[in-house]
């Protein structure tokens, strides 16, 4: 018995299963195809929001197994259709659906009768006592809030998000003109369904007038107070913003000194119409210490480190020591800020800097000290000038010995690009211009002038496809080249300026096809980056350009070419990069058939 049971059960699963295949077959056979029409509509926005909201037109797979099930999802997206509608300002919207089920694939039609567009006819702004305050004030004037201020246009399409926004920037507008406890109440929204016009009344109630008032910060460890307020863009008295709290938040914030700031105000403490200020802080550890590694076959090996303190005295004074080992370049540099020099928003920099480099063209070696004044103008203009004492040593070049120069470098950079190590948009350039002397011979002069401009372009709405541009150029006028020092002549081939080309070798040579160094250079570079999900990328690039004896480029010169691919693993630090590239015009006994680079960041 207990046998014929379990034969009886398990023929039972063997027919459930073919039932359940059967019927699934059958499904699949009767699955419709479809397509969805929207009719009466020749507004393209309009339209594509509609597609948008239709879950039975933006599915993939444009399928339904019934005509009854098709009836009903179209009655089921009906309600947001219609709200799709008079987000537009077709307030009187109407939608029916008719199915065309004799034809394949089937019609699933909505047919759209619009009616009229409502306009905007009037927007008024009304006072109503909301703010809770025991002291008596005079509202703000709203008749200097204009509709452009809340840019609403009348006599066009009332949209209902038009309508939000206006409502914020009522709001916003009282806060800029320092009104900042400003409160609206609900909103009147009249729609006349005669003559299609709206009108709406906004109740607000400003609050008084305030300007900031004393200042309390919390938090500070080893930062002195004084930091903070020459860091702020507000002063006590001036009529309140938010712009300026913002700027005050950026400038703290930039200055790398806080892992969190908070600015509030304290209305229970409101005097005189003075509005009491609240800064919280919390510092950061003051010190940093970092390395990196980079390779390539032109320079093998190369390694970084570097030691940070950024806040020595208090003020945000900091002291940085840099080295930097290759096989043809020794470096160490120190260097001391400090912020808010003579005025906010700029410091001095002290650098001692010392640095042992040995190219194909000379072997020098280098001192120097040099005090730099740098000023941020604002988030995008930086420049910086200053003068330079330097002592230099050379071998192996056409100009060999010792020298004591003078100099007085001078730079300014624009820069609007989205990120310092993998910038997806924006644009970068950067101008230097040193005059240089010899401590020994005055009547030595010249000047080096170098101009760099990047550009990012993302193709498309996400950076994954970005298009970055590189262009350099730079002169030197004065003296004769023979005169420029070797270390401040112009070279390329490198990691960032025509890849593929021995290091520094891209110069007009010597009898023993040693570089010389120029007095003008001209390179250009072109990178496609395509991100391929959230850690790979690769790259393909172009560079072309040379390096020239005139002060001036000579186009009529032929130019160098080279062409490369490149990996990129995106880190939260920036890009590991690697570069594979290929001199188009090597020449022999000086160039390989390929360079590879490794680094992180971009190239450019």
């Amino acid at each position: 018995m207990c046998r014929n049971t379990r034969y009886y059960f398990l023929n039972l699963q063997v027919f459930i299963i073919l039932l359940l295949v059967f019927v699934q077959s059958a499904l699949i056979a009767n699955t419709i195809p479809y397509e969805v029409f929207f009719e009466g509509i020749s507004n393209k926005d309009l339209l594509a929001r509609l597609r948008e909201y239709s879950e039975l037109h933006s599915t993939k797979e444009k399928k339904i197994d019934s005509l009854a099930t098709a009836e009903r999802r179209m009655g089921q997206e009906l309600s947001e259709l219609v709200k799709v509608m008079k987000s537009f300002a077709y307030y009187d919207a109407k939608i029916t659906t008719f199915i065309q089920g004799d034809q394949t694939p089937i019609a699933l039609r909505y047919r759209i009768n619009p009616g009229e567009l409502y306009y905007f006819h009037e927007v008024t702004i009304e006072h109503k006592a909301l703010v809770e305050l025991d002291t008596p004030y005079i509202p703000y004037d709203y008749t200097q809030i204009t509709n452009k201020d809340l840019e609403i246009q009348l006599k066009k399409a009332a949209q209902p998000q038009k309508i939000l926004s206006a409502e914020s920037q009522v709001l916003q507008t009282l806060h800029e003109r320092g009104y900042p406890l400003a409160k609206i109440g609900p909103r009147e929204v009249i729609a006349d369904r005669i003559t299609k016009q709206v009108s709406v009344k906004f109740v607000v109630d400003s609050g008084p007038q305030l300007a900031f008032g004393p200042l309390e910060i919390k938090g500070l460890d080893k930062t002195k107070e004084q930091y903070i307020r020459n860091r702020l863009t507000w002063k006590e008295g001036m009529t309140y913003s938010p712009s300026l709290l913002e700027s005050s938040r950026d400038n703290l914030e930039n200055s790398g000194l806080f892992s969190s700031i908070t600015i509030s105000y304290d209305r229970s403490g409101i005097k005189e119409n003075h509005l009491p200020m609240v800064i919280e802080t919390s510092e950061r550890k003051p010190r940093t210490i970092g390395a990196g590694l980079s390779w390539s076959t032109t320079q093998s090996f190369g390694v970084n480190t570097e030691w940070e303190h950024r806040n020595l005295g208090g003020f945000g004074e900091m002291l940085r020591a840099e080295a930097e080992a290759t096989l043809e370049l020794y470096k160490g540099v120190l260097r001391y800020r400090i912020p808010d020099f003579l005025t906010p928003n700029q410091y001095l920099d002290w650098i001692l800097d010392a640095q042992h480099d040995s190219e194909l063209g000379f072997d020098a070696n280098e001192f120097s000290l040099s005090g730099i004044i740098g000023r941020k103008i604002n988030s995008s203009l930086f420049l910086s000038y200053g003068l330079e004492l330097k002592y230099i040593r050379i071998r192996g070049s056409d100009n060999d010995g010792e020298d004591l120069l003078l100099s007085s470098p001078f730079s300014i950079k624009w820069d609007t690009s989205d990120n310092l190590l993998n910038p997806t948009s924006g644009h970068h350039m950067s101008f230097w211009c040193t005059p240089y002397t010899s401590a020994s011979d005055l009547s030595l002069f010249y000047v080096v002038n170098r101009l760099v401009t990047r550009f990012y372009q993302r193709i498309g709405s996400t950076d994954r496809f970005v298009l970055a541009q590189r262009i350099e150029f730079g002169s030197i006028a004065g003296s004769s080249r023979a005169d420029v020092t070797a270390t401040n002549r112009f070279y390329a081939g490198s990691e960032s300026a025509l890849r593929g080309y021995s290091h520094q070798s891209v110069s007009p040579l010597d009898s023993s096809g040693d570089p010389l160094g120029g007095r003008s250079i001209f390179i250009g570079s072109i990178a496609a980056r395509f991100r391929l999900g959230k850690d790979l990328g690769f790259v393909t690039f172009f560079e072309m350009g040379n390096v020239y004896t005139d002060i001036l480029p000579n186009f009529s010169e032929s130019m160098l070419k080279s062409v490369g691919v490149g990996l990129r693993y995106y880190t939260v630090l920036g890009p590991v990069r690697v570069d594979l590239a290929f001199p188009l015009d090597r020449r022999k006994g000086i160039d390989d058939r390929y360079q590879v680079y490794f680094s992180i960041g971009q190239a450019f």
